[in-house]
């Protein structure tokens, strides 16, 4: 903003513009409110360090599902952010067994036989506030073409499960 008024650009219509950015789709992506419980798409979270950057900007009453394809990733990494802002975590996929011996949290972790079945324990769990977002830190491989695919799935998947 400030090399903005530097050249000329009036502050009023570069906030609007930053005000209306919309993530791409699969990159925390909001697809869906209702009840005041929001729904991210973050399919294109395929390793741990775009998991943290969804989890610091998400803040805080999250329910992170994640897992996917194995792949040589070090998911303590994720220690330090969950505890402060998560309050579940919801594991599909080949490796949710590696992630869950990898994490070592206080808060609740479930495993899912599948994406739906990640998509009903979230609905199930979630109350006003929170914030739903697939960050699976994992390719997707395992189950979906790729992570666009899986992204898809788990938006047609919310829409059939989260109801108005």
């Amino acid at each position: 903003l400030s090399i903005a008024q530097k050249i000329g650009i009036n502050i009023r219509e570069s906030l609007l513009c930053l005000s209306k950015y919309k993530y791409p789709s699969h990159r925390i992506e909001k697809f869906k409110q209702q009840n005041n419980i929001s729904w991210y798409n973050d399919s294109k979270s395929t390793n741990v360090a775009s998991t943290i950057a969804a989890i610091e900007y998400l803040e805080n009453n999250i329910i992170l599902i994640m897992g996917g394809s194995k792949k040589e990733l070090d998911y303590k990494e994720l220690n330090d952010f969950i505890d402060q802002r998560l309050k579940l975590i919801i594991l599909m996929g080949e490796n949710k067994d590696i992630i869950k011996d990898q994490i070592h949290v206080n808060i609740p972790i479930i495993s899912a036989d599948s994406l739906g079945d990640a998509i009903c324990i979230a609905h199930k769990n979630a109350k006003p506030l929170d914030k739903v977002v697939l960050s699976p830190a994992s390719p997707s491989f395992d189950m979906f073409q790729d992570f666009e695919d899986r992204g898809k799935n788990f938006i047609n998947q919310v829409n059939k499960i989260v109801k108005p």
